[in-house]
C-alpha cells in the first residue's frame, strides 16, 4: 500500500484505486487488512501533505470487507487524535 500510495504521488497521479490486499482468497482477516490499509493511508497523507493524490479508493468485493473497512474507519473517527 505505501509502495503504491509513493508511486502514484511520484507520477503526479490524482486519483488511486486498490483492492483490500489479501483480505480475499489468501484469507488475510478482513479486520487487519482493514486497520493497516486506513492507517497506511492515512499516515502517507500526513507525511505528504503537498502529495498530488487526492483520492484513494479501495476496492471491496463483498459486503465482510466492506463491514470491516467501515468499522475500521469509525474507530479511527473515534480515536483521539495527537
Amino acid at each position: 500500500v505505501k509502495n503504491s500510495l509513493r508511486l502514484a504521488n511520484k507520477h503526479g497521479l490524482k486519483t488511486l484505486s486498490m483492492p483490500a490486499i489479501s483480505a480475499g482468497i489468501f484469507g488475510f482477516p478482513k479486520d487487519r487488512c482493514a486497520r493497516i490499509i486506513l492507517n497506511t493511508i492515512t499516515d502517507f497523507f500526513r507525511h505528504h501533505p503537498d502529495t498530488s493524490l487526492e483520492q484513494v479508493r479501495v476496492c471491496l468485493y463483498d459486503q465482510p470487507t466492506l463491514q470491516a473497512f467501515v468499522e475500521a474507519f469509525e474507530a479511527m473517527e473515534q480515536a483521539p487524535q495527537g
